[in-house]
């Protein structure tokens, strides 16, 4: 029996303060276009003035819509490591356009990724992992979301390459997105290869977290939640998600850990995660509801599974999962088709179709086919088509933390917070630095 606590001794992170003019706010309820570096006068009007990410992201009121073309962006172009991609108060971020779309519906994120990225050098090799020397330049957190009650959309985005594997708070936990106190959904994408102490993929504390057909894969944790880690009064809803071959270091909770607050999972696929149990949860799991499942190992509810959901590729042509030829979509034998409850799809917030309708259940997988194409829906984000090959069997992609990290940590990690004092700020280029929240955190789970 293990048990885990992070507790507030005392840590300062500078703020980040941007040189020069304040950029121009954007209207509320308006369309930001966004390509990488920047384009034309950079009002952020068109695709031809696009603006840069981040400086969308610091002018962006609430209800802005901020459309991201397709390309790899990094939260700065120098080498702090504490910069990341900070979310302002409701808004919706959306990916996947070539850059020429006038609507939404035309964009298609599997086409078009559009990539945050952690991987602040460029140089990322091999798998996710604390002792990866290829990450000792990645940004600690990918995403960033802070005390923000207002609902925030990420639609349509890939975010890989966080590394939050330091001794100290918070940069210890969700090295792809760490969300502190904030109402969030993300839909349609991919969580991959990013690494931290506590929560490698997703770090939930205290927020409303909502995740809808989107991919968890190759995340490495050393302790619990490679994929998600939930904690103190978090809820977390994921629906019609996929957690693959993401790695506990120590063989504890390797895809899904509720620590804390409520977590549900529906019409979703856990598989080829290592561990004791690739989902567990405080208080014998009191807390966390899981059907209409497949689950690796099996796990009470109703609808579940622990049959092989037969994936056409899950580890793709390289053999790495958390890469972007990796193939969840399914076989014609899979456990998965036709097995999911339609009833709890959700629904077509952002109007994928285009009618007007966003109370019906969502009308496309996150290849942007058919959500229902036999008469009852699928598990996990994509649909079959009839189209996919059958490859039988479907070789194991159970991973070994022997042989995605390079060597075991010695030392418990500990964290610290400092309450006493006030950082002082310091500048930089126009790049946000995560500030420091005057909390204590202790959170413990018992195994």
């Amino acid at each position: 029996m293990n048990t885990w606590k992070l507790r507030g001794l005392g840590c300062i992170v500078g703020l980040g303060l941007a040189i020069g003019l304040a950029p121009q706010a954007s209207r509320a309820d308006g369309i930001v276009y966004v390509v990488s570096g920047g384009a034309g006068n950079q009002t952020g009007n068109d695709w031809a003035n696009a603006k840069d990410l981040q400086a969308a992201l610091q002018s962006a009121a609430s209800g802005t819509e901020i459309w991201v073309k397709h390309g790899i962006y990094r939260p700065t172009t120098g080498t702090n490591r504490t910069a990341s991609f900070t979310l302002p108060n409701g808004i919706k971020l959306f990916g996947g356009f070539a850059g020429a779309e006038t609507s939404r519906q035309e964009r298609n994120p599997q086409q078009h990724p559009s990539i945050l990225s952690g991987d602040l050098l460029g140089n990322d090799a091999g798998a996710a992992n604390q002792n990866n020397a290829t990450r000792g330049d990645n940004s600690h957190h990918v995403v960033y979301c802070i005390n923000k009650p207002d609902s925030i959309l990420i639609d349509g985005f890939v975010i890989r390459g966080g590394q939050a594997t330091s001794q100290i708070f918070p940069l210890n936990m969700g090295g792809g997105l760490l969300a502190d106190r904030c109402n969030l959904t993300i839909l349609n994408s991919a969580l991959i290869s990013n690494a931290a102490l506590f929560g490698g993929g997703i770090l939930n504390l205290d927020s409303t977290l909502t995740l809808d057909q989107s991919i968890i894969a190759g995340n490495w944790v050393l302790s619990t939640g490679g994929g998600i880690e939930n904690q103190q009064a978090g809820i977390v809803n994921l629906r019609s998600t996929v957690f693959v071959g993401n790695i506990s270091q120590q063989n504890t909770v390797s895809a899904i850990a509720n620590a804390g607050g409520t977590l549900n999972l529906h019409n979703s696929i856990v598989w080829g995660n290592n561990g004791i149990a690739p989902i567990n949860g405080s208080n014998n799991n009191r807390n966390l509801t899981v059907s209409y499942s497949i689950v690796q190992g099996g796990f009470v509810g109703t609808g579940n599974s622990s049959a092989d959901p037969q994936f056409v590729d899950a580890d793709g042509a390289d053999n790495v999962i958390g890469t972007l030829d990796d193939n969840m979509q399914l076989q014609a034998n899979s456990a998965a088709r036709n097995a999911g409850n339609t009833s709890l799809l959700p629904t077509d917030q952002t109007d994928l179709d285009g009618d007007g309708n966003i109370a019906e259940p969502i009308p496309f997988s996150i290849d942007y086919l058919p959500r229902i194409n036999e008469g009852l829906v699928d598990m996990g984000p994509y649909e079959y088509q009839g189209n996919e090959p059958t490859i039988t069997p479907t070789p194991s992609i159970t991973p070994s933390p022997t042989t995605t990290a390079t060597a075991t940590p010695t030392q418990t990690p500990t964290a610290t917070v400092m309450t006493s004092e006030t950082p002082s700020p310091t500048a930089t280029t126009g790049t946000p630095v995560i500030p420091l929240t005057n909390l204590i955190y202790l959170p413990a789970v018992t195994r």
